[in-house]
């Protein structure tokens, strides 16, 4: 039996048996044979478009622990999910309906693709409006303000006199109003596109004009 030193990070001294034709029939290494097979590992890695660099690099063992950590982190936020909504619940049921929503709001931070946390809040804002209750009042014609629609109503006053004269592009902007009893005296600028423009709405000696602001 021939033995023979391996230059190795440890040493280690193997066995060579060879037969009658000089070839080798045998090789015994004590170190190879004390070596137990590693057990086999299966990661199963959930199926996703997504690219997830916090997993990239790691080794199979660090994988393995991330994927149970993240798993239990899921059951952790549905349970908290489920017990705020079953706290929001609570509170409709006693029509407290602003104590409700924000539980059902923080059910929706640990899940926020819950539709039933969603009709919850939505239930728990919704739940006190009415249909009769006005949103300004009767008499609130319009929302603009009032120079807004004095601008609006030149604009449409110059529209009807010039008639197809001269396009829609024209512009009305009010410097100022001043109120006089019954009337209301409004200097406002008229803004064309074009500088031939203007001579059609000042008119012959300013007659377009005036009667547009009469």
């Amino acid at each position: 039996m021939e033995r023979r030193v391996l230059e190795d990070d440890e040493l280690r001294t193997i066995k060579i048996k060879r037969n009658a034709e000089g070839g080798v029939e045998d090789v015994i290494d004590p170190l190879a044979e004390n070596v137990e097979e590693e057990d086999e590992l299966i990661i199963e890695i959930p199926e996703t478009d997504e690219y997830d660099e916090d997993l990239v690099g790691l080794t199979p063992q660090q994988l393995k622990a991330e994927l149970i950590r993240r798993e239990q982190a899921e059951r952790e936020a549905a349970q908290k999910r489920d017990e705020l909504i079953a706290e929001g619940r609570a509170r409709m049921e006693e029509s407290d309906y602003d104590g409700a929503e924000p539980f059902f709001a923080q059910a929706l931070l640990y899940d926020g693709e819950s539709e039933e946390a969603s009709r919850g809040l939505w239930a728990a804002r919704t739940r006190n409006f009415t249909d009769d209750a006005p949103f300004y009042d009767e008499d609130t014609v319009t929302d603009q303000p009032v120079r807004q629609i004095a601008a609006e109503l030149i604009r449409e006053k110059a529209l009807r006199c010039l008639e197809e004269e001269i396009p829609h592009g024209i512009a009305v902007t009010i410097e100022k109003m001043k109120w006089r009893r019954n009337i209301v005296e409004i200097d406002a600028t008229i803004i064309c596109e074009k500088n031939s423009h203007k001579g059609i709405i000042i008119g012959k000696q300013g007659a377009m004009l005036k009667k547009i602001g009469t």
